[in-house]
């Protein structure tokens, strides 16, 4: 058997499970509670300050324990001038700006965004708890 069809075929199981993968988190962003998948921070902007924006958002994202989440970022084309962020967790929207076409603009939008995302995370996590303590 030739060298080359031999890795390929060893790269097979691992393509399906990367397959496997994408599409479930993208098919099942709010409920992935049985694959034990949570803490994904997927990316659908479509322009250079829109993907910037995301990579800013990353670079900066720590990741809350204890809570459950999936983090969707997209960028919404504006005809007038630019484009807008939305920000939603599990489904839900919590953010949503207008992109400044500025870098320095894009990364402190990008920041507070950030702030804005934990905030509600951890205020869930409390939430949560108390009433999971609540007689």
């Amino acid at each position: 058997m030739k060298k080359s069809s031999t890795f390929n075929w060893l790269l097979l199981p691992g393509l399906a499970l990367v397959l496997i993968f994408a599409s479930t988190a993208h098919g099942q962003m709010a409920s992935d509670e049985g694959l034990g998948i949570t803490g994904l921070i997927l990316d659908e902007t479509k322009t250079k300050g829109g993907h910037d924006f995301y990579d800013f958002f990353t670079i900066n994202w720590r990741a809350v324990k204890g809570v459950e989440y999936t983090i969707h970022i997209a960028e919404q084309p504006d005809r007038a001038r630019g484009s807008f962020i939305k920000i939603s967790i599990n489904e839900k929207q919590i953010y949503f700006q207008r992109l400044n076409p500025r870098t320095d603009a894009i990364e402190e939008a990008a920041k507070l965004a950030v702030q804005r995302t934990r905030y509600i995370l951890v205020k869930r996590l409390f939430t949560s708890n108390e009433l999971d303590g609540a007689p």
